[in-house]
């Protein structure tokens, strides 16, 4: 029996077709259980479980996952508010969405998206950015009290060791 969220759960709720195909769910399957409500089609190539709320669901509609401050308020940090969606994207990545409508309906005073690029291909491996690469994208759109208020944030909130922190500094 397939568990959708087994596979969602490789990829930190991203499931990418080519793993149901290897788990043997036929393309007509794939359409079905998105029909049934049981898959959400975030872009192609790319399924999420229904449950998985707007912000993320937009991040991977872009094209990437969601990091900086967007990122980093959902790990409990303190950040700046921003209206903006933050979303991190492989450097090699092309064709990105802007998921305007989406983001109109979630937060109608949006601004649009931040795009982050990433050298290394880690933007498709989660919908949420891990604290450490949200906060090196957060040092490079904010401004630099508020990125150092978040790194004490997340070092108070063990979200970082001590060690994390002063690798993360380094990039400071």
């Amino acid at each position: 029996m397939l568990h959708l969220s087994a596979l969602a759960a490789e990829r930190g709720g991203l499931i990418p077709t080519h793993r149901l195909i290897a788990e043997g769910v036929s393309p007509r399957r794939i359409t079905a259980m998105t029909k049934a409500g049981h898959l959400v089609r975030v872009r192609q190539g790319w399924y999420v479980l229904p449950h998985i709320d707007d912000e993320l669901a937009a991040a991977a509609r872009v094209g990437g996952q969601l990091t900086c401050a967007s990122a980093l308020a959902r790990h409990g940090l303190w950040v700046l508010a921003s209206n903006r969606l933050h979303v991190a994207v492989n450097r090699t990545a092309c064709q990105l969405r802007d998921p305007a409508d989406q983001l109109r309906r979630l937060a109608p005073d949006s601004s649009g998206v931040v795009v982050h690029w990433r050298r290394e291909r880690s933007a498709t491996s989660a919908l949420l950015a891990p604290v450490e690469e949200a906060l090196a994208d957060y040092r490079r759109c904010a401004d630099l009290e508020f990125y150092l208020t978040a790194v004490d944030s997340a070092l108070h909130r063990h979200a970082l060791s001590a060690v994390d922190v002063q690798a993360v500094l380094r990039y400071a």
